[in-house]
């Protein structure tokens, strides 16, 4: 049987706050923007608020292997002044 991670479970396992991993899906997902993966898959209607989505973890491991590089949105490292 073939495993897919929930919302909750790459933001436990990326270390990334829960919120954020919901924002970069609802932006992927109704806008079609960021580099977000596509979920893998869809349990009900697509963009629906009763869907499910779950994605593939080599997915989301090479998706984070980039983001925790680059992230748009850090504010670690910068000091003001």
């Amino acid at each position: 049987m073939k495993h897919y991670l929930s919302v909750k479970q790459i933001a436990a396992r990326t270390g990334q706050p829960y919120e954020t991993i919901r924002s970069l899906v609802g932006r992927r997902i109704a806008k079609g923007v960021g580099d977000f993966p596509e979920p893998s898959v869809v349990i009900g209607a697509l963009g629906g608020r009763s869907a499910t989505y779950g994605w593939d973890e080599r997915d989301i491991e090479k998706w984070f292997a980039g983001y925790a590089v680059n992230k748009p949105h850090s504010r670690s490292g910068k000091t003001s002044g």
